[in-house]
């Protein structure tokens, strides 16, 4: 065991105290730190404008997934509901369906839920401080959900940017018992590659050279979302039935030829990690979207 050191974990944020780790995983720690800061800086220096993104994905806005997973933990149904509404929340954070500000009464017709189901789960956002009202009228917590370009520092590293049409789309064409399972995208959210959505090791998220990326097993995302191993292929091939915009929602890209890859990826049309552009690009190669049109 190495000596005692005070060193950094694998986002480049401060330990509490000492702990016992070896030079070799400090100097690791070290060098995620330093690629974690150049990734802020170049989110910094390059100007690209929200219209850019929002014509390719659509409208979208960020969500904290450190603090929002620290909240809901393993209530995975009711983290998946919470990314729902937000995609009727403006910049603001004011709730409003069709046209409408949202109250109380109107959860139950906005998440398709019986009255007991939907009266407990905004109970619980409430409790949570998830959401809160104004004279009767609902908002979204923006220490949790921001609709704009610009990102306070408190998102920077823990937040990814969730597409309204595509959420919408994944929870219209789902039941209530399938919100749990498709919850579990967010303990999953900080293991995708912040340029390309591959699915792959804490350590490798920062990584922009493919070849250098440690992907994820599918026997190491069912241990992160907490299902048996032993049931892998089918809650794979679940989270693969749903679609969007005829894509699925996590796909598995077997390369053998010209990139030699074996991973998943999450459909950009849901979730996008990156900030660029031009960092869509490999994505969209994978999802076979380059050659669509807006949508």
């Amino acid at each position: 065991m190495g000596k005692v050191l005070y060193g950094v974990d694998e986002f480049g944020e401060k330990l509490e105290g000492g702990v016992y780790i070896t030079e070799h995983e400090m100097v690791k720690q070290r060098e995620l730190s330093e690629k974690r800061r150049q990734y802020f800086r170049q989110m910094q220096q390059e100007n690209i404008l929200r219209i850019d993104f929002t014509e390719i994905l659509g409208e979208f806005y960020f969500v904290n997934y450190r603090k929002l997973l620290k909240i809901t933990n393993d209530n995975t149904a009711l983290a998946f509901r919470y990314l729902y509404l937000c995609t009727f929340a403006d910049k603001d954070g004011k709730l409003s369906f069709k046209g409408k500000d949202v109250l109380h009464k109107d959860f139950k017709r906005i998440l398709n839920l019986n009255p007991k189901t939907a009266g407990s789960d905004v109970a619980e956002l409430e409790n949570y401080n998830l959401i809160y009202k104004v004279n009767d009228v609902y908002y979204v917590n923006l220490e949790y959900y921001i609709r704009k370009q610009k990102l306070p520092d408190e998102f920077k590293g823990k937040s990814a940017r969730i597409i309204d049409k595509g959420v919408r789309e994944l929870y219209e064409q789902s039941t209530p018992r399938n919100h749990a399972m498709l919850g579990k995208i967010v303990p999953l959210l900080e293991y995708i590659n912040k340029y390309n959505n591959i699915l792959c090791t804490k350590e490798t998220v920062l990584e922009f050279d493919y070849t250098k990326i440690e992907p994820l097993s599918g026997y190491e995302i069912c241990r992160i979302c907490n299902r048996t191993v032993e049931n892998s292929d089918r809650f794979l091939k679940e989270l693969k039935h749903f679609v969007i915009d005829r894509l699925p929602f996590i796909r598995r890209v077997v390369d053998d030829t010209e990139y030699h890859l074996d991973c998943y990826i999450v459909n950009p049309y849901v979730i996008y990690m990156g900030s660029r552009n031009d960092h869509l690009e490999w994505t969209f190669k994978l999802f076979d979207l380059r050659s669509r049109r807006k949508r």
